[in-house]
């Protein structure tokens, strides 16, 4: 299995002021299913997400990706574990979730 870092972009605020590029970890499990790791909220209430075997929407909405591992069904778990552990930086508005796809990777 493929453990890729995904850049999309959520949608816009407005016509022509799009959000953020938003940034996470996915790892396809099937034809178009997947499991994916990501933060949701803003700098005071950051939480994790993890969405596991469902079906990889919005990819139209997706930059791109580039694959940063492989993982073994067998040690599946285990990165899903450290990702859930990953540090979670709140109330610094410079820190975003790419930061923490980014540390995650490297714990």
């Amino acid at each position: 299995l493929y453990a890729e870092v995904v850049q999309l972009r959520p949608g816009e605020e407005e016509p022509r002021r799009p959000y953020p590029l938003h940034w996470a970890t996915c790892v396809e499990t099937g034809p178009g299913i997947g499991n994916t790791y990501q933060i949701t909220g803003n700098s005071d209430n950051y939480a994790i997400d993890i969405r596991l075997d469902q079906p990889l929407e919005n990819r139209k909405d997706w930059r791109g990706s580039f694959i940063v591992g492989t993982v073994t069904w067998a040690e599946l778990g285990e990165m899903e574990r450290m990702l859930a552990i990953a540090d979670i930086v709140r109330n610094i508005p410079s820190w975003h979730n790419d930061d923490w796809v980014m540390s995650a990777l490297i714990s």
